[in-house]
C-alpha cells in the first residue's frame, strides 16, 4: 500500500455532544486530506448505558424494566441529531432503523444469543454503529463526502466474545481491499466479527487498537489519536500538578507506560504500529493546534515518569499442601487469574508464598477467588494502588523511601520501581512527594 493515507481516531469524549461533533468535524476538515480513515467510538458514556441496558434485559423478563433504558439511548442520539440536522435529513431514518434493531436484539436477548458475553458484544456495538452513522451524515451534509463503512466486514476475530483475538492476515487483506480508493471513510472502533458473522468486541478501550490495525494494514503515514489531554504526560495531570508533556517517546516506552496504568494509550495499540513502524501522534481535540506527543521507533531521553493505577487487589497465596511456590506454581496462578479476566501487574515470590497485584476489571471478586481457593490459602486487600516510577535516579529513591513504611509490596529493576499501598488518605503525602520530584 502507498503511505499517503492517514488514520484519525476520536474517542467518546471528543464526540459526546453537539459542540463536540462540530469541533471534531472542524479538525477533520482542516486536514485537507484526500485519503483518510476516521475511526470513532460510541458517543460520550454510551457504552456504559448499553451495558446497563443489557444487564437489565438479561436479568428481567419484564420489558417495562428496560424500556426506559432503551428510550434514554434513543433520546440521547435523537436530541443531538435534531440540533445538527434539518428535519428532512435521512439521518433520522437511518438512526430509527438502528434503534429498531437494538430493540429487537434486547427483547430477544436470551433467545438470540448463546451466552451473556455474545449478547454483550451484539448490544454494546450499537454505540459505535449509532455514532458513526450520525457522524457520516453530518460530514455529507456539510460538504465533506465520506463513505460509511461497517468495520465488522474488515476486522475478523475468533469467537472470544468481549476480548476477541484478531485474525491478522485476513483482517489486513480486508482492510486493504476496503479502503484502497482515495477518499474519506468513517468507520467504527472496538468492534469486529467472527467467521460466523457474529459481532465481537476487542475489549474495553479497544478503539485505539482498531485504529492501529487499520493504520498498519494500510501502511499509513501516521495515526492520530485525539484525546482530552494535550499528549502523553510524565504523570497523570489530574493527580500531579508538575506533570509535563513528553514530546517524543519510543514504542517500547509507550507500551511500558500503558501496561502499568498510563491511560492515554491502550496497551495493544502499539503492537501493529511497532510492527509496521507507523508513527503515532497523541493530540488534544480541545487544543488541536498543540503538537501533542509523537510515539515512534527512536529512543529518546525520558524524564521521571510516575504512573498510578487504582482500584486493584493484592492477593497473598500460600499452598494448602505447604509446597514451595516454584515457577510452575507461579505460572498456574497466573493462568487461573487470566482465565477469569484478571491482569497481573506485579508479583513477588518468597519460598512458600506468592503475592500478586491484580486488576480484576469487571470480573467479580468471588469468581477470581474461587479457583485460587481450591489450591491455595488466599488473603487479599482491596482498594490498592500501584505506583510505578520509571526512569528513577538514586536521588529520587532517597527522597521517597523514608515515606514508604506502609508499602505492602515492592519491586525494582534498572528502570522501574513499583510499590503497592492502600488507596486512602495515607497515600496523599507520598503522592505529593512524587509530585515534587517531577
Amino acid at each position: 500500500m502507498s503511505r499517503n493515507i492517514s488514520v484519525y481516531k476520536f474517542g467518546g469524549a471528543s464526540i459526546k455532544d453537539v459542540d463536540s461533533v462540530r469541533n471534531m468535524f472542524k479538525i477533520v476538515a482542516q486536514t485537507e486530506a484526500s485519503h483518510l480513515v476516521v475511526v470513532v467510538s460510541a458517543m460520550g458514556k454510551m457504552t456504559n448505558a448499553l451495558e446497563r441496558l443489557l444487564q437489565m434485559a438479561y436479568t428481567s423478563d419484564d420489558a417495562a424494566a428496560y424500556a426506559s433504558g432503551l428510550q434514554d439511548i434513543k433520546d440521547f442520539h435523537t436530541d443531538i441529531a435534531q440540533q445538527l440536522f434539518v428535519q428532512e435529513s435521512g439521518v433520522f431514518k437511518a438512526l430509527e432503523q438502528l434503534f429498531l434493531q437494538l430493540k429487537a436484539d434486547v427483547i430477544a436477548v436470551k433467545k438470540n444469543f448463546s451466552s451473556f458475553n455474545q449478547a454483550y458484544d451484539a448490544i454494546v456495538s450499537y454505540g459505535e454503529l449509532l455514532s458513526s452513522t450520525l457522524l457520516a451524515y453530518f460530514f455529507q451534509d456539510n460538504a465533506m463526502p465520506c463513505v460509511w463503512q461497517d468495520v465488522r466486514q474488515c476486522i475478523i476475530t475468533d469467537s472470544t466474545y468481549r476480548k476477541a483475538h484478531v485474525q491478522i492476515a485476513e483482517t489486513y487483506a480486508n482492510i486493504q481491499a476496503t479502503f484502497k480508493v482515495p477518499q474519506i471513510y468513517l468507520t467504527q472502533g472496538f468492534i469486529g466479527s467472527d467467521t460466523s458473522a457474529h459481532t465481537t468486541t476487542l475489549g474495553r478501550e479497544g478503539s485505539d487498537y482498531s485504529a492501529a490495525l487499520i493504520a498498519a494494514a494500510l501502511e499509513a503515514v501516521n495515526l492520530r489519536i485525539w484525546k482530552d489531554v494535550d499528549g502523553v504526560f510524565s504523570a497523570d495531570p489530574r493527580l500531579f500538578s508538575n506533570a509535563r508533556i513528553v514530546e517524543q517517546l519510543s514504542y517500547k516506552e509507550a507500551v511500558e507506560m500503558a501496561y502499568f496504568g498510563a491511560g492515554v494509550i491502550h496497551p495493544k495499540t502499539m503492537v501493529p504500529l511497532t510492527q509496521k513502524q507507523i508513527p503515532l501522534r497523541v493530540c488534544s481535540f480541545l487544543n488541536p493546534e498543540s503538537k501533542g506527543s509523537l510515539v515512534h521507533y527512536q529512543d529518546k531521553p525520558m524524564p521521571l515518569c510516575v504512573i498510578v493505577k487504582k482500584h486493584l487487589y493484592l492477593f497473598s497465596l500460600t499452598s494448602l499442601a505447604y509446597d514451595m511456590i516454584d515457577e510452575q506454581q507461579k505460572q498456574l496462578v497466573f493462568h487461573l487469574l487470566y482465565q477469569q479476566g484478571a491482569v497481573v501487574l506485579s508479583s513477588q515470590q518468597i519460598a512458600l508464598s506468592l503475592s500478586v497485584c491484580v486488576d480484576i476489571g469487571t470480573t467479580t471478586l468471588a469468581s477470581v477467588l474461587e479457583p485460587l481457593q481450591e489450591r491455595y490459602k488466599v488473603r487479599y486487600n482491596s482498594e490498592q494502588m500501584l505506583v510505578s516510577m520509571r526512569h528513577y535516579t538514586q536521588a529520587h529513591l532517597s527522597a521517597i523511601m523514608p515515606m514508604l513504611s506502609s508499602v505492602k509490596m515492592e519491586q525494582k529493576d534498572r528502570h522501574n520501581y513499583h510499590f503497592v499501598i492502600d488507596d486512602n488518605a495515607d497515600a496523599l503525602p507520598i503522592l505529593q512527594q512524587l509530585n515534587d520530584l517531577l
